[in-house]
């Protein structure tokens, strides 16, 4: 299931799965008859044996009378098909990730590096505050009609921006595919350089 939508309409299942595979820290296999009869399945832990990308399984169904392939023979699994046992082993489970990735299970994807902010260093932070700045000139400056509407649509704009760069930055932490990765960098400098833009013009009506 794609439930993240990674896999976009029209791109090929077979490619979105070896881009997958290849830029995991791990392959989780969760074995069951279902899995081990799968050939989807089966190209996937091929392809992270064959790309030396370590694959942790976990039992999740009756395994009794299977044979299991050469890539899994040897592998400690974690057994989640007993339901009285299963937080116990779902914690082995993550900390053998952890053992064979160095990455603690939930890590977020760090985010790109942006231009150098002179405000703040979270620019997530600068935005939000920029917003309650425009809210407080609204209510306090004695300007003319004319520069108050300019101040409004300024604030519509900065928390447009604001919520597409929130939106590129969530689909960054999601995304797997190595090209979709540099697309959402530029998008992510795109709408930050346009939120300093925006910064500038409030700046600017606030010293006319």
């Amino acid at each position: 299931m794609d439930k993240l939508g990674g896999i976009l309409p029209g791109m090929d299942w077979q490619k979105a799965l070896e881009n997958g595979v290849d830029a995991s820290f791990a392959l989780i296999a969760l074995l069951s008859r279902n899995y081990l009869s799968s050939n989807w399945c089966e190209r996937e832990y091929k392809r992270a044996d064959m790309k030396k990308i370590p694959i942790i399984p976990a039992c999740v169904g009756d395994l009794s009378g299977v044979n299991m392939p050469m890539a899994l023979q040897t592998v400690q699994y974690a057994d989640l098909s007993r339901e009285t046992a299963y937080d116990a082993e779902f914690a082995k489970l993550l900390a053998g990730i952890k053992n064979q990735t160095g990455v603690a299970p939930g890590t977020p994807k760090p985010l790109p590096p942006l231009n150098p902010n002179p405000y703040r260093d979270d620019p997530e932070d600068k935005m939000a505050n920029s917003e309650q700045e425009i809210t407080k000139s609204v209510k306090l400056s004695a300007v003319d009609e004319l520069k108050m509407l300019e101040i409004e649509e300024l604030a519509k704009d900065v928390a447009l921006v604001r919520k597409q760069y929130l939106a590129v930055r969530t689909q960054y932490r999601l995304e797997i595919n190595p090209a979709m990765l540099v697309k959402l960098e530029e998008n992510i400098d795109h709408y930050y350089n346009e939120y300093k833009k925006l910064l500038e013009r409030l700046e600017s009506l606030h010293k006319g």
